[in-house]
């Protein structure tokens, strides 16, 4: 690859610098110090080509996506999370919820799993003291992450406001 971006003319600090298979089979290429995937795709057509002569399974290009995680504020736990009983598990009621948000949001391309916010343990205690708690959605679509974030959702009768997640690093 970095012969054929040498050939292209590519400033010399657009190299891939490794190449590996990612936990759900992607190939990734991550570029030298000073270089973004943006920068590379200006050469898409000269990395496809070469990408095609090591692997033929290679067919196409993108840069790395950007995901947008939220809490979804106000979820109702009578709902969602049941922890005393065995048959509806706060996993089945996550699952529920997301079902929701694609039934009233069919527009919202949601990634990865919902994640209620507190620790199970935690969780359980507020199930029997509070009627509400929050949960991380995930997003691929900034547009409609900023969109919502701004009007809020309403899931079964239930008003959803939304605010930024950021994790904190350990």
């Amino acid at each position: 690859m970095n012969a054929a971006l040498n050939e292209a003319k590519a400033p010399p600090h657009i190299r891939v610098q490794k190449v590996e298979v990612n936990g759900k089979g992607s190939v990734t290429a991550k570029m030298g110090p000073r270089a973004t995937g943006i920068m590379a795709l200006k050469y898409k057509a000269t990395l496809v080509r070469a990408a095609g002569e090591a692997d033929r399974a290679v067919e196409e290009l993108k840069a790395n996506e950007t995901w947008h995680k939220l809490k979804l504020h106000a979820v109702r736990l009578n709902q969602y999370c049941h922890p005393e009983t065995e048959s509806n598990t706060p996993e089945e009621g996550l699952a529920r919820l997301k079902e929701d948000i694609f039934n009233a949001y069919p527009e919202m391309d949601i990634p990865l799993t919902l994640k209620w916010l507190l620790h199970p343990e935690k969780l359980r205690e507020r199930a029997n003291t509070a009627s509400c708690s929050m949960v991380i959605l995930t997003l691929r679509d900034g547009k409609v992450a900023g969109r919502i974030k701004k009007e809020g959702i309403l899931i079964n009768v239930s008003a959803m406001s939304l605010t930024n997640y950021f994790e904190r690093q350990a």
